[in-house]
């Protein structure tokens, strides 16, 4: 087991530093729906560059093939150029598939190659994920730092049952290991190994219109976790661990100095929710004269934050509201109140922070009425965003929502995966008082009412990218609206 990350002020030792020396690791990202949407932003998988980093760290050699932006003609020739000794698959529920088949297909090309998966779906359904995809040989659950070290390690000896968090076939059966521990020190990571990606295939905004030609945009974490606890989230644990303010400026000066980025997007689900770390980190930014977006939500902020925030170059805040109605919020578990929200947008464009995004979910909960969603409009009127993203919820795997629906009858144990998808498909649950069908067409309404009203046409037009990011919004506009009704 690596020590280091289980410590404070740990390092990589000598010997540590040689375990994988001569290990070669291919890990792909396999197509997603971005594809067939062009207001999908084309984002480069910073957890497979954050994780290549750590096994180089280790001595191992690392390439990625991010599938989403590359062709897939050349996956065979790659594979007897690199002769990877270990290849690791990363996939949510709407990937899964994709993923599958491409495993299928390599292991006809290298049927030796050990495939291991990994990511939210595979890690909600280890033993089923292996039962139903052969190309998988291997299932890693939680974070992949770990396990992908230690299976690299057991390999050559077949100690694969020492591995934390794998599972793994043994003749008929399937074997799974207890979980490995969280990461507590994420100052002990390498940053981010960018260099591993196809860097110049990311064509689209840094977010959502902002970051375009004009601007350099890299993303950055500062923690891992979230302290909320949503019914449609496949996060539970609420406990969050972040990186010191020192660690994650080392990154910055990487970001501005290497790859003259003018422009950050932090990923965190919450990045205020550790204000402590933030005057270092805000000092930088606006030093650097740099911008930013984040998400974050609308407990976790105050008006003196959010004037800080603007003054060190926020740009756009990314709120999760969810619902308008207090009993949903209840229901769905998002610990906030609409009187929060209200205060912090209100807070927020007194602060002048340019571009404030709500982000709404029908079908949270399986019990959503009319008046919940009339109770929705209402405040998204109240808020006054300026960007409103209004989504369908999917019950993913290993979500409360996913087992709620289930037990009530809404959902099936059978439901085919390529269903599981935000955008495109017409899956077959329902909600209490709803079709999928209505649900989309409540939300199409919904989106075209604010991206085509007066105020939302002037708030583009006036911004910093102007035609261009009008441009950009009337494309993603007509990309949406054509995809077919539910």
């Amino acid at each position: 087991m690596t020590e280091e990350l289980q410590r404070p002020g740990g390092a990589v030792s000598g010997d540590e530093a040689r375990s994988l020396q001569g290990k070669r690791v291919g890990l792909i990202r396999p197509p997603s729906a971005r594809r067939r949407a062009t207001f999908f932003l084309s984002k480069p998988p910073l957890n497979l560059a954050m994780l290549g980093a750590w096994l180089e760290s280790h001595g191992a050699k690392v390439e990625i093939r991010d599938l989403d932006v590359e062709p897939e003609v050349d996956l065979e020739p790659w594979l007897d150029r690199f002769r990877p000794d270990l290849l690791g698959f990363t996939a949510m529920t709407p990937t899964i598939l994709q993923a599958a088949r491409l495993a299928a297909r390599i292991k006809a090309h290298a049927p030796r190659l050990p495939i291991v998966a990994g990511g939210p779906h595979v890690s909600a359904l280890p033993e089923r994920s292996l039962a139903e995809f052969p190309g998988f040989d291997y299932i890693i659950r939680g974070e992949g730092e770990l396990p992908l070290k230690a299976l690299l390690e057991a390999l050559p000896a077949g100690r694969s049952s020492d591995v934390p968090g794998l599972s793994w076939r043994e003749g008929a059966a399937i074997r799974t290991n207890p979980p490995p521990p969280r990461i507590e020190n994420l100052d002990a990571l390498p940053p981010a190994n960018r260099e591993l990606l196809p860097r110049g295939r990311y064509t689209a905004p840094g977010f959502r219109g902002f970051a375009g030609k004009n601007r350099t945009s890299c993303d950055v974490f500062t923690a891992r976790g979230c302290v909320g606890n949503c019914l449609f989230c496949v996060s539970q644990d609420r406990r969050v661990v972040y990186r010191s303010a020192a660690h994650v400026l080392t990154e910055l000066r990487l970001c501005r100095e290497k790859y003259r980025a003018d422009h950050i997007l932090f990923l965190d689900d919450t990045f205020t929710s550790n204000p402590d770390r933030l005057p270092e980190i805000f000092r930088y930014l606006r030093d650097q004269r740099m911008v930013w977006h984040c998400t974050t939500r609308v407990n976790e902020v105050t008006p003196a934050l959010l004037r800080e925030m603007k003054q060190s170059g926020c740009h756009g805040i990314v709120f999760g509201i969810e619902s308008g109605s207090p009993r949903l919020l209840r229901q769905i578990r998002k610990g906030i109140t609409v009187e929060q929200a209200t205060a912090a947008f209100d807070a927020a464009h007194a602060a002048g922070i340019p571009q404030l995004e709500a982000d709404f979910i029908l079908g949270a909960h399986p019990s959503e009425t009319r008046e919940d969603i009339a109770q929705s409009v209402a405040l998204i009127k109240r808020l006054r965003p300026h960007l409103l993203i209004v989504s369908i919820a999917v019950p993913y795997p290993g979500t409360p929502l996913n087992a709620l629906m289930r037990e009530r009858g809404l959902l099936g144990d059978d439901t085919p995966w390529d269903e599981f998808v935000l955008l495109g498909a017409k899956p077959s649950w329902r909600t209490e008082n709803f079709s999928l069908r209505e649900l989309t067409r409540i939300q199409k309404r919904l989106l075209f009412r604010h991206y085509f009203s007066f105020t939302f046409l002037r708030h583009i037009g006036r911004g910093r990218n102007g035609w261009s990011g009008l441009k950009y919004y009337l494309k993603a506009a007509y990309s949406f609206f054509r995809l077919p009704t539910h």
